[in-house]
């Protein structure tokens, strides 16, 4: 670990008027005392009192901070620099404190950072720049907090957004504009919380949200608009809550959803249409927005799906259709998880079952052929096929059979032609060919 040392080069230098000793100190990075970190001097060789210049050092020998004090206190200018040489920060102080412009600079010498402090506090503006050397930001403090306008640039130097403080919060109007310098948002506030009048814009001008907040809450009508001047959605809000009906457009106008709300909760009849205006979703909540029972059609206005939620969380029969208005899936489900037998079908007729519990396959698989025979069984545990599989020919007859270990072949399988007669064996080890056979 570097150590810093304090290693006392000359005990008595010189002897000012007042009758003070002044000793020259230099401290070290190193315990060989090869490596310079400060040199400065101190007053009756008490290291607190460090007066006239200080330098400090890297582990190069580059300076890195130059500054004068004078009993102690930090008086003057001090500056950093960057290894280079260049001027990093310029800071100036007054008995220790900072008084005045403070900058900080780039490498290249640009400035990115200006200030003002007076006893030790800023005051005035605080500026950024960006690398381009134009203005990125102003803030006016007072008391070392914002206080006033505080503005943003784009770095093309056009104004970005302008907003007033008092005592460190926003207060008043604010705007935020476009690259264009059309306006983009026009919003009021008070104590640091939206209050009044609240806007924004599209670049063409067109209104795009229009609101009123108490509070810093949405309060009264909320509407929103397509960048056409179409209205996109109404809404009423109370203390910042959805309250009564929303509704919504397409941007050609026709009705895209009609909802209702009680204190910020979904409740009620709630629909969604097609672009065509065909119906698409037909629901009804229930339980402060988290149950729901629902339909959903296609374009043509056949239905699709039946569903509900219990608690947010899927429940009930969910059931399945094509285009064509034909069952397709049934699936069970508690707590959000499938919990069961799903039910697959073609035709109207099923074709395949699958055992759920709790989400995972548990059980025996079923498949189906279309004239309702069995088309194979799998046992699964623990979502894995595990247990005995057999699959059956058109006419009935076993065509393989054989068994799982944890969706590994395990075990003796055979195979069997539609009469029923072996054709092939084969015996597996966790999915591992060991014996294949052929019989003639």
């Amino acid at each position: 670990m570097i150590r810093c040392l304090y290693f006392l080069l000359t005990l008595l230098v010189t002897h000012n008027l007042l009758g003070q000793d002044s000793s020259r100190i230099i401290t070290y990075y190193d315990l060989d005392q090869s490596i310079p970190k400060e040199t400065f001097l101190v007053l009756n060789n008490d290291s607190s009192l460090v007066d006239g210049d200080y330098v400090k050092f890297n582990l190069a020998g580059d300076t890195i901070v130059k500054g004068t004090f004078n009993s102690g206190q930090k008086e003057g200018l001090f500056t950093n620099y960057f290894e280079d040489g260049k001027i990093q920060r310029t800071t100036f102080y007054k008995n220790n404190l900072r008084e005045g412009v403070t900058k900080i600079f780039e490498k290249d010498g640009r400035i990115i950072q200006q200030v003002t402090f007076i006893n030790d506090t800023i005051q005035g503006n605080l500026d950024l720049y960006y690398p381009n050397g134009k203005l990125k930001s102003s803030t006016a403090f007072k008391n070392g907090k914002p206080d006033g306008l505080v503005v943003y640039y784009y770095e093309s130097g056009n104004k970005q957004e302008e907003i007033y403080y008092a005592n460190g919060k926003p207060n008043g109007q604010s705007k935020k504009y476009f690259e264009s310098g059309k306006l983009n948002i026009e919003a009021y506030y008070k104590n640091g919380l939206l209050e009044g009048n609240f806007t924004t814009y599209f670049e063409n001008g067109q209104i795009e949200i229009q609101t009123v907040n108490k509070g810093g809450k949405k309060t009264g009508s909320f509407k929103q608009f397509y960048e056409n001047g179409q209205l996109k959605s109404s809404a009423n809000y109370v203390k910042g809550y959805l309250t009564n009906e929303v509704f919504s457009y397409f941007e050609n106008g026709n009705l895209k959803t009609e909802n209702n709300y009680d204190k910020g909760y979904q409740k009620g009849v709630y629909k969604e249409y097609h672009e065509n205006k065909q119906l698409k979703i037909n629901a009804k909540f229930s339980n402060k927005g988290r149950d729901k029972e629902s339909e959903e059609y296609n374009t043509n206005g056949t239905l699709i799906l039946k569903s509900s939620l219990k608690e947010g969380k899927k429940a009930g029969i969910w059931s399945y259709y094509d285009n064509s208005g034909a069952l397709t899936i049934i699936e069970p489900y508690e707590l959000g998880k499938i919990h069961g037998i799903r039910k697959s079908f073609k035709k109207e007729t099923v074709i395949k079952e699958e055992p759920y519990v709790r989400g995972k396959k548990e059980g025996i698989e079923k498949g189906y052929l279309e004239n309702g025979k069995i088309a194979y069984e799998q046992v699964y545990a623990k979502d894995k096929q595990h247990g005995n599989y057999v699959k059956y020919h058109k006419n009935g007859k076993k065509e393989i059979a054989g068994k799982f270990i944890r969706n590994e072949k395990h075990g003796n399988w055979s195979y069997r032609d539609k009469k029923g007669r072996l054709i092939k064996e084969e015996k597996y080890q966790f999915g591992k060919l060991i014996t294949p056979e052929s019989v003639n």
